[in-house]
């Protein structure tokens, strides 16, 4: 979003290893002033892909749920009524910060990932837009019994597909957007690949 020409704030924490992360936000034009600084380890995820762009996920959630929610609400307090909140579930005080956002007239986008169906329905009354891939949407139809997408009460629904794509609903226009799938890149020759790996 900083790239894009937003003007970004992070709010949250990082532990005793994450003076790079704020080193990187800083240099990536991201304000990182209401980012505390923690005892313990910073949140990270190991992310491993297969070759049809499949991916499986694995969560240290850290710093990113041990801040306060008084520290939260303070970094809150300025935020603009064209602003947004985005923001996505292995933090803490989601539906703190998402009800204090809309009541001051900014807009909340939520990740459901990692789903936890408690999280996501507690969250769900405060959000414009919601972000989910499709095995996070059927689990969210399965947990809330709903007919249809549009009877969520959202603005809109990004719903991603993996290697497939990714779509979106906007539920006040009435349209739906479909991005197909990146085409895979070139396969790397083995011995092209041992080279490499030797230079590496």
């Amino acid at each position: 979003m900083a790239q894009a020409g937003a003007d970004v704030g992070h709010l949250g924490a990082v532990g005793h290893d994450g003076v790079w992360l704020l080193e990187l936000l800083v240099s990536l034009g991201v304000a990182s002033d209401a980012i505390a600084r923690l005892s313990c380890a910073s949140g990270h995820a190991i992310i491993t892909v297969a070759a049809d762009g499949e991916n499986a996920i694995t969560l240290y959630l850290g710093a990113n749920t041990a801040m306060s929610e008084t520290q939260l609400t303070q970094w809150l307090a300025p935020i603009r009524v064209d602003g947004w909140l985005v923001m996505q579930n292995e933090t803490a005080h989601q539906v703190c910060a998402a009800r204090m956002a809309r009541a001051q007239g900014t807009r909340v986008v939520y990740s459901v990932a990692p789903f936890e169906a408690k999280a996501a329905e507690e969250v769900l009354p405060f959000v414009n837009i919601l972000c989910a891939n499709e095995h996070e949407v059927e689990a969210l139809q399965q947990a809330q019994r709903m007919s249809s997408l549009a009877s969520l009460g959202l603005d809109g629904m990004l719903i991603t597909y993996g290697a497939k794509g990714a779509a979106y609903h906007d539920f006040t226009q009435i349209r739906y957007l479909r991005l197909r799938e990146f085409p895979s890149p070139p396969s790397i020759p083995p011995e092209r690949a041992t080279r490499s790996a030797d230079i590496l």
